[in-house]
């Protein structure tokens, strides 16, 4: 909605290259800069006390259900409820055709954005000091604190990023779909669990290849029996891919200590 308000600010439109990747970076910042804005907020006004109160994970599910529909209400009393239409800054030209499927300028720009932004959030993980103090929140919060871990500027820190990845997702959905309404937010989280869940908890390879597989099989299972139960043959392949594999298609691996 940021996007599509910016949208309207930004008279005249955007005119050739350097317009265009102006208004692109624009976009881009400011709906990063709320997705970092929003996360950082509700971490430090919400999450960080209800674990200081040693809420269960059941009540910070459902407390995050709650900030997401007051989020979604609000959305929907500022803009409207009605469908918003997006423009593309940019022309989307077809770069090359493959089977008759046309990969066109903002597939690139999708590929490019979910890849880059996966190798950088995984090299940041696995390679860096605060990404072991990461693995080592997640795992066990108490332990890593009693090593000196600060646990709530770890989690502050990694709200922060998913911030910039939520943001990065929202303007590459509207990219994509060239609208926006105020209620798509929960069926992407689902998809994005999902996702999550087919590729293995709490690695980001694996979150990559679960919503490559997951959107492979909901694109080729709408072209056979039909856009109508894409959502059905998604949901159900995911239930016999667990059934096979329980952790997903790569398993999380866990740093074990002995006492």
């Amino acid at each position: 909605f940021l996007a599509v308000e910016l949208q309207g600010w930004w008279t005249p439109a955007p005119g050739g290259t350097w317009g265009t990747i102006a208004f692109c970076v624009a976009t881009l910042a400011v709906t990063v800069g709320a997705g970092i804005a929003i996360r950082v907020l509700l971490q430090i006004g919400l999450f960080q006390p209800l674990r200081r109160r040693g809420a269960a994970n059941l009540v910070v599910l459902v407390a995050s259900l709650g900030i997401y529909y007051v989020l979604q209400e609000g959305a929907g009393l500022w803009k409207g409820q009605d469908l918003l239409s997006y423009q593309l800054p940019f022309t989307n030209t077809v770069l090359f055709t493959v089977g008759g499927a046309q990969f066109k300028v903002v597939h690139a720009i999708l590929l490019g954005v979910a890849l880059g932004a996966s190798v950088a959030i995984g090299l940041w993980l696995h390679t860096t000091r605060f990404g072991k103090s990461v693995t080592a929140v997640s795992q066990d919060p108490i332990a890593a604190q009693l090593n000196g871990i600060n646990v709530n500027m770890v989690a502050t820190t990694i709200f922060a990023i998913t911030g910039v990845l939520a943001g990065l997702g929202a303007t590459m959905y509207l990219f994509f779909y060239t609208n926006a309404s105020y209620d798509v937010g929960l069926v992407l989280a689902v998809n994005g669990l999902i996702a999550a869940l087919l590729g293995g908890m709490g690695n980001v390879s694996g979150a990559v290849i679960g919503s490559f597989v997951f959107g492979l099989i909901e694109s080729y299972g709408a072209a056979i029996f039909g856009s109508t139960w894409q959502d059905v043959i998604g949901y159900v392949a995911l239930v016999i891919l667990l059934l096979v594999a329980p952790s997903g298609l790569i398993r999380e691996r866990r740093v074990l200590t002995r006492a």
